[in-house]
């Protein structure tokens, strides 16, 4: 008798493997995606996810939840409102009671306050802007405030409708004149306010997903020639020296000047530039490395605090236009970014230290927009 060849046993999906473990409760594990996923579980809090690019960014959250202190005192307005709170309820009912209580009947879409669908558009601004404030960076704040309010004002009537009644085409018809970045900028600081209402129980869907983003062939951002941000760098130094750390740290780090005008000393080491969640524009952590023509520059020209203030941007202006270099929105950044990706080809690097959350925006903005052997050109600048 011959015996039939086994059949080979069915592949299996190897299991995903832990990168680190670290405290109780902790651990970060790579994806099938390339990415890190940092696992926040602790005993009477809730379970939380988050996926980073690098491993030392999933580190440097946990650490972060792990480090945190007390919530911050209350505001005058908040202790105010605290004992007014106290004074309605029933004898023996304390606020974190009916916190809870009216959280867990948002939750249901129950009878809450505001889930009736009487709550205006402006109230739930205030309210949303409220919980935001702690864990929004303020520029992000006040650009949700700012469309928000632009679009009540646009309204028909007092512009201070129940939100519940705000329609799909009023949003449609109030970006139709925008042009494409414009219109696609309000929906996105638009959305978050009711994707909250909806999260809260207030809304039933978000109006802004069925209003469609504009879609087209973005221009490509403006960068620096080699040789203008050579030229540029050697100017100042010999110029206005107090402009080189601003200049070698936009441009060779990539880092937005606004976020370079909230550094301070602490935030710059001999590897790496730190930035927290104070000074990053949403309000999310990340490291960039200090590549070697930077630390030259920053030894060459040690930085003073703060790095740039308006009188410096007028001088820069008046460098800029002087040796005839054109000035495109950004472009510090936009340069840095696109000389970085032609040398290394690294876009999850680089995305991660621009702080982006994937690589999409980077690949619709940054890059083929250099010529082979720019990028070690521009990082060879040196003093």
């Amino acid at each position: 008798m011959t015996s039939r060849p086994l059949a080979p046993a069915p592949k299996r999906r190897p299991k995903r493997r832990a990168a680190a473990v670290l405290a109780p409760g902790e651990r970060i594990q790579r994806t099938d995606h390339g990415t890190y996923m940092a696992v926040w579980n602790k005993r009477g809090a809730p379970r939380e996810r988050r996926c980073f690019p690098t491993l030392q960014e999933a580190r440097e959250w946990l650490e972060r939840r792990r480090t945190e202190g007390e919530p911050p005192p209350l505001t005058g307005a908040q202790y105010a409102s605290a004992q007014a709170a106290l004074a309605v309820l029933p004898p023996g009912v304390t606020l974190l009671e009916a916190a809870r209580a009216f959280a867990a009947s948002a939750r249901r879409g129950g009878a809450g306050e505001g889930t009736d669908g009487s709550l205006r558009l402006r109230e739930a601004l205030a309210r949303f802007l409220g919980e935001r404030r702690s864990v929004t960076a303020e520029v992000t704040w006040k650009s949700y405030e700012h469309t928000v309010l632009a679009f009540a004002d646009a309204l028909e009537g007092d512009g201070d409708p129940p939100l519940a009644e705000i329609a799909p085409a009023q949003i449609a018809a109030w970006v139709s004149e925008m042009n494409p970045s414009a219109r696609n900028k309000a929906l996105r600081h638009l959305s978050p306010l009711f994707g909250w209402a909806v999260r809260r129980g207030f809304l039933s869907r978000n109006p802004c997903q069925a209003v469609d983003r504009a879609r087209g062939v973005e221009p490509p951002r403006g960068i620096l020639a080699v040789a203008d941000a050579d030229r540029l760098l050697h100017a100042a130094a010999e110029r206005d020296p107090k402009l080189v750390p601003y200049l070698a740290i936009g441009l060779f780090a990539g880092i937005r000047p606004a976020e370079i005008a909230r550094l301070s000393a602490g935030c710059i080491g001999p590897e790496y530039i730190r930035l927290d969640a104070s000074v990053t524009k949403a309000a999310r952590a990340r490291t960039v490395a200090i590549r070697p023509n930077l630390r030259a520059w920053l030894d060459a020209f040690p930085p003073a605090f703060p790095l740039v203030d308006w009188a410096a941007l007028h001088r820069l202006t008046l460098l800029h236009q002087s040796l005839g270099i054109p000035w495109p929105s950004d472009c510090m950044r936009h340069s840095f970014a696109t000389y970085a990706w032609e040398l290394s080809r690294d876009a999850v690097a680089i995305a991660a230290e621009m702080g982006h959350r994937g690589i999409d925006v980077f690949f619709r903005h940054y890059r083929a927009l250099a010529l082979p052997g720019d990028g070690a050109k521009f990082f060879g600048i040196m003093p």
